[in-house]
């Protein structure tokens, strides 16, 4: 084999490894796209299977791609995370409140015409087993933030209750 063809073998092989790294974070890219769709079915069957409101599920389990759906919680609370938005041991959550909480913060506001959702970050401490805020933030449904608060000092235990959103959410951020 002469030099220049196997140079020229050596930069297709290359091209080809190249290649190979791209398919492989679009087949991760679209592994992610699925997950977040499955959890958007897991989010209509839960919601179903509590007898919630028809129009309550097609609202609170619209797909969102940036949100995969946790769990709903003793209140009604549909819970979310955004799996990009993970850094070590912190997270950012979207809870879309219960038809009830949801009334409330309508008259707390005093706007009847939109709904409400939060944002939460948290850093997680596995071994404490804890949850620390590190900020809130009320959002209307154009996404308007009402109300933002960023204390850090407020620590919360997990839930002992099985499967509540923050037991699953330890069990996604605990180190393998």
């Amino acid at each position: 084999m002469e030099l220049s063809s196997l140079c020229t073998f050596v930069k297709i092989i290359e091209a080809i490894k190249v290649l190979i790294g791209k398919i492989n974070i679009c087949i991760q890219k679209i592994k992610k796209f699925f997950e977040i769709l499955n959890s958007y079915k897991d989010c209509k069957k839960k919601c179903q299977l509590r007898g919630f409101k028809s129009n309550y599920c097609k609202k609170v389990c619209k797909v969102n791609l940036k949100w995969k759906f946790l769990n709903f919680d003793k209140n009604g609370d549909a819970w979310f995370y955004n799996p990009e938005n993970k850094s070590k041991n912190q997270i950012q959550v979207k809870v879309i409140p219960s038809e009830k909480e949801n009334k409330d913060l309508k008259e707390l506001f005093k706007n009847k015409d939109v709904d409400y959702y939060e944002v939460r970050s948290y850093k997680i401490n596995c071994f404490k087993k804890e949850f620390q805020i590190l900020g809130i933030e009320i959002h209307d449904s154009t996404g308007k933030i009402l109300y933002s608060d960023s204390k850090n000092n407020w620590a919360l235990p997990i839930d002992d209750i099985p499967d509540s959103v923050r037991e699953i959410l330890l069990k996604k951020n605990m180190p393998s």
